[in-house]
């Protein structure tokens, strides 16, 4: 009963958000009016596999919408990087090579230096809390760098944990210790005293079992999906950082759809964004429990582990509010704000 009231809570907090974050706006043409002959084609463009939470989502909202408009839009989705790969998805998106995407800003934070803030580690300890965070964050500066599209629901992933095959008892056994991490996670590691060895996902598995990196900082869902749990044996739940994923739509393709289909969008995004939370919780406590089934060990950061963490975001923190001063954008305000979220709902 516990878990449903939670859920319930959960559902209702998020459409409430959403009736914030998104304003339908009536600019579609009449004269433009797709039909089921003459549907509107759109394409949904991923960079992730088909095994990740996200597809489920996807497939809903393909599904739905169609339903919903009565055959007069049609989406075909392009996922593992088939139309476009990650750090081409907002580009493309906006020149109109795909309609729609799910981006991850991390991946080209040259572009989006002010929300470059929801990647660094702030302690966030649920997909709950980040999603939250992320969409309060978002309507209170409403950063023009995502005005080159339609935002429609942004998502944040479960926290990122320290993974590794040889046990951390003490921040004096995590110096030099290789460890997989790209983008702020390097930093951060470095800032703890390892060593951040970047490469794609799909080579980590083989690098863990050749002995080239002793560990690896990823979300739980890792440790099933790409197996990783075979090979570690210990799980640290340091919540280093999380992920934001975004939601988009071509602003052109937006604006020339009928309001009538606008909202039919906007209804079904708003299922979305619970369904992707739902979806991606189940995929960590599967993550977990493929690793406790095969020994691996889940250990709480001790009191020194987290004085460590603390300190080691510091000089992020300084270094974001020293990009964005030098860019003239509010980054000290913008990262208060997101610490003072970050409290209020981690």
């Amino acid at each position: 009963m516990k878990r449903n009231s939670s859920i319930s809570c959960k559902v209702l907090y998020l459409w409430v958000s959403l009736g914030m974050l998104f304003t339908v706006t009536s600019t579609g043409h009449a004269k433009d009016s797709p039909t089921p002959e003459r549907p509107m084609n759109l394409n949904y463009s991923w960079f992730g596999s088909t095994t990740e939470p996200h597809t489920e989502v996807v497939k809903h909202l393909i599904s739905e919408i169609d339903k919903r408009t009565k055959g007069r839009v049609k989406i075909t989705y392009y996922p593992s990087s088939s139309l476009l790969s990650g750090p081409q998805s907002y580009d493309g998106v906006m020149k109109g090579i795909s309609d729609m995407d799910f981006i991850v800003p991390a991946y080209t934070p040259s572009r989006f230096p002010l929300i470059f803030a929801w990647n660094l580690p702030l302690g966030i300890e649920s997909t709950t809390a980040a999603t939250r965070i992320y969409n309060e964050s978002y309507r209170k500066f409403n950063p023009k760098e995502l005005s080159g599209v339609k935002v429609f629901y942004i998502f944040g992933s479960s926290p990122c944990h320290l993974q590794t095959i040889k046990p951390v008892d003490t921040m004096g056994d995590f110096k030099g210790m290789k460890i997989r991490c790209t983008g702020i996670g390097a930093e951060f590691v470095k800032q703890l005293g390892g060593t951040p060895v970047g490469m794609p996902m799909g080579q980590t598995y083989e690098s863990l079992q050749k002995g080239i990196v002793e560990g690896t900082i990823n979300s739980e869902n890792c440790l099933h999906d790409y197996k990783f749990a075979e090979l570690v044996k210990y799980q640290y739940m340091w919540s280093t950082y999380v992920v934001p994923f975004i939601a988009i739509i071509n602003k052109d393709k937006w604006e020339s759809m009928p309001s009538d289909i606008q909202r039919v969008f906007e209804e079904v995004a708003a299922e979305c964004l619970p369904k992707e939370i739902e979806l991606w919780d189940a995929a960590q406590a599967r993550g977990r429990n493929f690793g406790l089934e095969r020994g691996m060990k889940v250990i709480q950061p001790t009191s020194e582990v987290t004085q460590a963490l603390i300190r080691a975001r510091q000089p992020l923190y300084d270094d974001y509010v020293e990009n964005t001063k030098e860019k003239g954008l509010p980054g000290k305000e913008f990262l208060d704000d997101l610490i003072r979220l970050a409290n209020k709902y981690k």
